[in-house]
């Protein structure tokens, strides 16, 4: 009965197969549509005297123009985010830190697609001698299983609104984890976990009124509104990566900072307002 049934919507259950099939797709196609991005914040960073930005085979490279810096620091992007969504905050870091700031393509713009994605950049850079990896959103957290399969070959990982999954605490890997305090993505309770799985002298930072999609230039992620501008935020996380690779003695300074939504015991301020303050404690 089941047999002469199947005989007589052949035809039937080919079409609905298809249609099935076509929706499956477009489903597909919709949840895996990336992020829009402000093409013109992007285009300000190309038109910036002070900074190269280049198209490698491994994605985008932003560095202090005229320079062949010794230093570089490699980014995952977040999940569905274009790579060329973080080229205005690269460009804060390149500026500040004076060093070469790598963006990695990944498939679909899914960082778990090839979490081995900086090796690429690392074999394209033999003369590069200090090597940092990080990544924002799910970006951060395949840096850090990159880095805890090659920590030897890195200094340190950088987590922008992300946090680690790999444990990494018997390293000799230098952490730092930034996160907006309007931040409404980032899961906050895997943030103060990870805590123990990364070195003692892990230092976490927050920021104040930043949300999570202001550390790239993008919309449509569902998020809390920021309460500071958009220019401001990036400045801020350039501000704090910058001073952390630059100091010379993070063990003997790291200040770990509350997370979460509450008032936090730092906030990353300007450059010349943290020289400021660094300043003045020292006194």
């Amino acid at each position: 009965m089941i047999r002469a049934w199947f005989a007589r919507n052949r035809e039937r259950l080919a079409v609905w197969l298809v249609a099935v099939l076509v929706v499956a797709a477009g489903v597909g196609v919709y949840f895996l549509v990336p992020y829009p991005v402000d093409e013109r914040a992007i285009e300000a960073v190309g038109d910036d005297p002070t900074l190269t930005v280049e198209e490698t085979d491994s994605g985008l490279t932003v560095r202090p123009a005229g320079s062949d810096p010794a230093e570089g620091l490699i980014l995952y992007p977040g999940a569905l985010v274009p790579t060329e969504a973080y080229v205005p905050l690269a460009g804060d870091v390149a500026r500040e830190a004076g060093m070469a700031v790598h963006l990695v393509d990944v498939p679909l713009n899914l960082a778990i697609l090839d979490v081995d994605a900086a090796s690429a950049v690392v074999d394209a850079h033999p003369d590069v001698d200090r090597w940092y990896v990080g990544g924002h959103s799910l970006g951060g957290a395949m840096a850090c299983r990159y880095a805890d399969a090659n920590a030897d070959e890195l200094a340190g990982v950088v987590l922008l609104g992300a946090y680690c999954e790999a444990d990494v605490r018997d390293t000799d890997l230098d952490v730092l984890t930034v996160v907006g305090t309007r931040d409404s993505v980032v899961n906050r309770a895997a943030v103060e976990r990870s805590r123990a799985l990364v070195p003692d002298d892990a230092r976490f930072v927050a920021v104040e009124g930043m949300n999570h999609t202001q550390v790239g230039v993008y919309s449509g992620q569902a998020d809390t509104d920021g309460t500071i501008p958009n220019v401001e935020a990036r400045q801020r996380v350039a501000t704090a990566v910058a001073d952390w690779l630059t100091e010379g003695d993070r063990t003997a300074d790291a200040r770990p900072v509350a997370v979460s939504p509450s008032p936090v015991a730092q906030t990353c301020r300007s450059a010349s307002a943290t020289r400021s303050a660094s300043s003045s404690r020292s006194k």
